[in-house]
C-alpha cells in the first residue's frame, strides 16, 4: 500500500518481472508478462554501441533499503528487474560512457487499463546514479497507446556510499496527469540517456511497478460519430457510432426536426436522407449493459435549384439551330454535347433530349430537360422534258417532294415550269414541306440554233400550226387535230397545277390532218396542262379547263 495523500490507494496493475533461477537474460524489446509485451523504442541519438534495456536477475530486485545485487555474483538471486545495461552484454545495472557509446532509448509497458479509476499513481523501485543531468534516467506517461509521450520528471539519484559499486533500492511515486483517469489506454515508460564521457554507475534498475488508485468512477458511456456539417437536399451521408472499448448491446438514431430519413435506425451504421432543406440535430444514442450514452451534430441541409431548361423552339428542320436556355442556377452543364452555360446554341441531326444539370451557389445540383425534334429536309427532285432545246422552244421542267415550290430565275410557284430559254439556264426550285422545312435542287438547260429548212423534226417544232386541241374547256373528251405534218411516237400527259400527273397516252403515228379522240370523262373538273411529245421532243405546254 502506497499513500501519495490522505486518500487511501488501492494497487490495480503490477508489473514485477518475475524470476529467473538460471540468471538467464532477454532484452526488453523482447519480454512479454501476464501484462502483455514490453517494447523499446529509440528516442534520441543512439551511437554505435548504445546501452540497452534488459530483464533478468543480473541486477536483481533486492527490495527497498537494501544494496543492488545480481545472480551472476549471488546465484541464489532470481528477482527479475528491468534495468540498463551494455550492448556487449548483460552486466546489470551498469554501462558504457564515451564516444560510440552514447544511448537514448526508452523501455515501454504494455497497454494499462485505468477504466473506472482516479487519482491513479505510479509507484516502483528503482536504483540509478549516472551523471546529473548527462546520464539518468527519465519518468514518461502516454494516454494515448504510446503515440504521444509527456515527461513526469527526473528520479533522484540514489545513495551509493554503504553500497561498493552499486546504488541502494529505492521506492518514488509519482502522480499521473489526470488524462489517466478513466483512460483505458495508458502507457508508462522509462527513458535512459548518457553523453557523458566517463559516467558512473550504477546506470538504472526498476522493479515492482505498481499503478494505485485512490477512487473509483462510475462507468460511462460516451458514443461518438462524425457528421459533415453541410449537404444537399435530396442526398444521403453515411454516419458509423463508436464505443470505445465499450462493447454496445444497442443503438437508436434520432433527428430534431423529424424529417430525414435513417436506412438503419437501430444499427451502428445508417444513412441519413434529408429531403427537406434546413438545419438538423442528429443524436446517436448507445447502450452498453446498464449504461446509456448519447451524443448529437448538427447539419446544415441546404437547398437544391428548380432547374428548367428552354428551347427558341422546340421543333426544328434538319440543319437548322435551337438556342437552349437554363434557369434556376448559376452554372450549367448540358448533354450530349458536354456543354456549359447558358444559352448554348444546338443543332442535332436527329431528335433529341437534352439533359441539363444546374448547380447553385451552395454546390447543390438541379436537373432539367428538353426535347428538340427535328424534322428531315423534303427530298426535291427535279426533271425535264428535255435537257436541250432549240432557241424558240420550249421545255417543261417538274419538281416532286415538297407541298410548294418557288423557281428561279422565274418566280413561279407551280411545280411544272414551262421554259423557253434563249440560253444555257441552270433553274433553282426551293421545296417546301408541309412540315415547313426546305431543300433545293437545280437543273441546267441548254439551248441550240437548230438551223436548217425543209421537213423534218426541226420544221414542226417551229410550227405553231403542227396540232391543235380542242374544245377548251373539255367535257368528256379531248380531240387532237394533226396539222399539215405528220407525228409520230406522240405520248400524251395532263398534270395538275401542282405538277402530279393525272393522264398518260402514248400514239404511234398521228396522220396529217387527222383527228384523234381522248376520253377524258374520269377526270375532276379543274385546271390541266397538256404536254405533247413528239419524237422524243416536248411541245410548248398549253392550258386546259374541264368542266
Amino acid at each position: 500500500m502506497f499513500v501519495l495523500t490522505n486518500k487511501a490507494q488501492t494497487a490495480f496493475w503490477t508489473e514485477n518481472f518475475g524470476t529467473n533461477p538460471v540468471c538467464a537474460n532477454v532484452l526488453a524489446s523482447a519480454y512479454t508478462s501476464t501484462n502483455g509485451a514490453w517494447t523499446t523504442s529509440l528516442t534520441g541519438t543512439n551511437q554505435t554501441f548504445p546501452n540497452i534495456w534488459y530483464v533478468s536477475a543480473t541486477e536483481a530486485g533486492m527490495g527497498v533499503g537494501n544494496c543492488g545485487d545480481g545472480c551472476t555474483s549471488n546465484p541464489t538471486l532470481i528477482n527479475r528487474t528491468l534495468h540498463i545495461s551494455t550492448n556487449v552484454g548483460d552486466l546489470g545495472a551498469a554501462y558504457l560512457a564515451g564516444i560510440g557509446f552514447n544511448s537514448d532509448i526508452r523501455a515501454q509497458s504494455p497497454t494499462i487499463n485505468c477504466s473506472g479509476k482516479s487519482g491513479i499513481v505510479l509507484n516502483f523501485n528503482y536504483i540509478m546514479w549516472g551523471v546529473v543531468n548527462q546520464d539518468y534516467c527519465q519518468i514518461m506517461y502516454s494516454a494515448d497507446n504510446g503515440v504521444t509521450w509527456s515527461n513526469l520528471g527526473i528520479p533522484p539519484q540514489t545513495p551509493t556510499v554503504s553500497c561498493t559499486g552499486q546504488g541502494l533500492w529505492t521506492a518514488h511515486t509519482v502522480a499521473l496527469p489526470i488524462s489517466a483517469n478513466n483512460n483505458a489506454t495508458v502507457k508508462v515508460g522509462f527513458r535512459w540517456q548518457n553523453i557523458n564521457a566517463t559516467g558512473a554507475d550504477p546506470s538504472v534498475a526498476v522493479d515492482d511497478v505498481v499503478l494505485t488508485y485512490s477512487a473509483a468512477v462510475a462507468p460511462s458511456l460516451t458514443p461518438t460519430f462524425s457528421l459533415q456539417a453541410t449537404i444537399c437536399r435530396g442526398d444521403s451521408t453515411q454516419v458509423t457510432a463508436s464505443t470505445g472499448t465499450n462493447v454496445a448491446s444497442g443503438y437508436t438514431w434520432s433527428a430534431v426536426p423529424a424529417g430525414p430519413i435513417f436506412s438503419a435506425p437501430n444499427a451502428s451504421v445508417t444513412y441519413i436522407k434529408f429531403n427537406t432543406a434546413t438545419n438538423y440535430t442528429i443524436t446517436l444514442t448507445a447502450t452498453s449493459g446498464t449504461m446509456i450514452g448519447s451524443t448529437s451534430h448538427t447539419i446544415t441541409v441546404n437547398p437544391t435549384p428548380t432547374v428548367s431548361a428552354f428551347s427558341s423552339t422546340n421543333v426544328i428542320c434538319n440543319g437548322n439551330s435551337a438556342v437552349l436556355t437554363g434557369s434556376g442556377a448559376i452554372n450549367y452543364t448540358w448533354t450530349p454535347g458536354n456543354m456549359t452555360g447558358s444559352p448554348v446554341t444546338v443543332s442535332p441531326t436527329v431528335t433529341t433530349l437534352y439533359q441539363i444539370v444546374g448547380t447553385n451557389s451552395f454546390g447543390c445540383k438541379g436537373y432539367g430537360s428538353i426535347n428538340i425534334t427535328v424534322i428531315p429536309k423534303p427530298t426535291i427532285g427535279i426533271s425535264s422534258s428535255t435537257m436541250n432545246v432549240c432557241i424558240g422552244s420550249s421545255a417543261t421542267i417538274t419538281a416532286t417532294g415538297a407541298s410548294t415550290y418557288s423557281w428561279a430565275p422565274n418566280s413561279s410557284s407551280l411545280a411544272i415550269l414551262v421554259v423557253s430559254p434563249s440560253v444555257n439556264t441552270t433553274y433553282t426550285v426551293v421545296g417546301t414541306s408541309s412540315a415547313g422545312c426546305t431543300n433545293t435542287n437545280t437543273i441546267t438547260i441548254t439551248t441550240s440554233s437548230c438551223s436548217g429548212g425543209g421537213t423534218g423534226l426541226n420544221s414542226y417544232i417551229n410550227n405553231e400550226l403542227l396540232y391543235s386541241v380542242f374544245p377548251n374547256p373539255l367535257k368528256d373528251k379531248m380531240i387532237i387535230k394533226v396539222g399539215d405534218a405528220n407525228m409520230s411516237n406522240v405520248k400524251v400527259e395532263l398534270f395538275d397545277v401542282v405538277g402530279k400527273k393525272l393522264f398518260e397516252q402514248n400514239l404511234n403515228s398521228l396522220a396529217a390532218g387527222t383527228e384523234q379522240s381522248i376520253q377524258v370523262s374520269s377526270l375532276p373538273k379543274g385546271v390541266f396542262i397538256l404536254q405533247m411529245n413528239v419524237d422524243g421532243k416536248a411541245q410548248k405546254a398549253m392550258r386546259l379547263v374541264k368542266e
